[in-house]
């Protein structure tokens, strides 16, 4: 199943490494910095036709678009484009998010980078490799480390408290980072 998976988002992957004008039908969700693109649409559609005819018993949750409740066994959840607003500015930093869970519970992941190739691949218990090599959480000292953190910039009424978290954790790494697409950072 995860190969499968895999295959269709590598495919995905391939949609959004074609685009070069990204500047048009740009739409604003909740306000200005949180947008969709048509491509956020059209790679939303792609994966919803080809993990549904995976698994077509599966129900599908997109982050575009009207949510059904999800009354299935398994269902994929699904963000096209991890990190809008760095490809509506050409930062090649995005990503594709699938998930296939379980009754609730995730099952496998895929997490792809398509302007790196970088394709961290994971299913329960069995560990996350990037492009098939391990990965694991270093063991060195946080005040050697860097952070990678989200932040609150659709909800401007956490700031406060997202900021004095993020000096909390700042006192004890050795620097952060935000480079705006979730997954990745994580």
């Amino acid at each position: 199943m995860l190969a499968n998976i895999i295959r269709i988002v590598e495919q995905a992957g391939d949609m959004i490494r074609g685009v070069h004008d990204v500047t048009e039908n740009i739409t604003e969700k909740s306000s200005h910095i949180d947008v969709v693109t048509q491509y956020d649409t059209a790679v939303q559609e792609f994966l919803h036709r080809e993990l549904l005819a995976l698994m077509p018993e599966a129900g599908f949750l997109g982050e575009e678009g009207a949510h059904e409740e999800i009354t299935t066994e398994w269902t994929f959840i699904v963000d096209p484009i991890d990190g809008t607003a760095n490809f509506v500015r050409n930062f090649g930093h995005s990503n594709i998010s699938v998930a296939l869970a379980r009754n609730g519970v995730s099952e496998y992941g895929v997490v792809y980078n398509p302007y790196r190739d970088e394709l961290f691949a994971a299913q329960r218990g069995r560990g996350a490799p990037c492009n098939g090599k391990p990965i694991r959480v270093s063991n060195a000292d946080p005040s050697h480390g860097i952070l990678l953190c989200g932040s609150t910039a659709y909800d401007r009424e956490l700031t406060d408290r997202h900021f004095a978290i993020m000096r909390a954790l700042y006192d004890r790494v050795g620097d952060f980072r935000r480079l705006g697409a979730a997954a990745l950072d994580l």
